[in-house]
């Protein structure tokens, strides 16, 4: 898949959980999740194996859990690429459980 596997704009309320995305690890730009305006997403029990970000999180994202979430390959869980446009909304309250 190119650029997302899945896109994730404008929604409220949604659960991702029990999930496998892959693809190749010379694969570029293949985010697995990408997050962008939504409100109340959870990301649950899932394995992310790609070329590029596990999880990628952009402006207007708010009220985000990922819990459960195994990367592999790609950059991990990415918040950023923001402040390059002038209307871009501030991420906010971002949780993240990890097994130690």
């Amino acid at each position: 898949s190119k650029q997302f596997h899945v896109n994730v704009l404008g929604c409220k309320n949604i659960t991702f959980k029990h999930l496998t995305i892959s693809a190749p690890g010379e694969s570029p730009n293949t985010d697995g999740i990408h997050i962008r305006r939504s409100d109340g997403v959870n990301v649950l029990n899932m394995k992310i194996k790609t070329g590029d970000d596990c999880v990628s999180i952009g402006d207007g994202s708010k009220k985000l859990v990922m819990n459960g979430v195994t990367c592999g390959l790609g950059h991990g869980i990415n918040i950023g690429s923001l402040g390059l446009f002038k209307n871009e909304e501030p991420v906010d309250g971002v949780t993240c459980y990890f097994a130690v």
